[in-house]
């Protein structure tokens, strides 16, 4: 499926726990993707004019 091309076949996909570097890498990888994707979610709603999230 070319839609899906870039995407992890597995996104719930435990990190590496194998040692402490790549348990802290890990780490910092998830909580860098999380952060840029809640704030792109954040700044997309402050720039709407909506008082109220929706259901998208």
């Amino acid at each position: 499926m070319p839609a899906y091309a870039g995407v992890d076949s597995n996104p719930l996909k435990p990190i590496d726990t194998s040692s402490p570097r790549a348990t802290l890498q890990g780490f910092i990888e998830f909580t860098n993707k999380a952060y840029s994707e809640g704030a792109g979610f954040l700044n997309t709603y402050m720039d709407s004019s909506a008082l109220y999230l929706t259901a998208e």
